[in-house]
């Protein structure tokens, strides 16, 4: 991958999981979209 290059990694429900996001944007640097459901709770680090 080029240097530089914004990485947008695009899923479906089934990868809609708190860990893997935490990963993708603190230890790759890395923006995702994933569908998920209406019943799906987070809660933002600090609030």
């Amino acid at each position: 991958m080029p240097e530089g290059v914004a990485v947008v990694l695009l899923a479906d429900r089934g990868l809609a999981d708190g860990k893997l996001m935490k990963y993708l944007t603190q230890t790759l640097g890395w923006h995702f979209r994933i569908r998920i459901k209406g019943s799906f709770q987070f809660q933002l680090a600090g609030r």
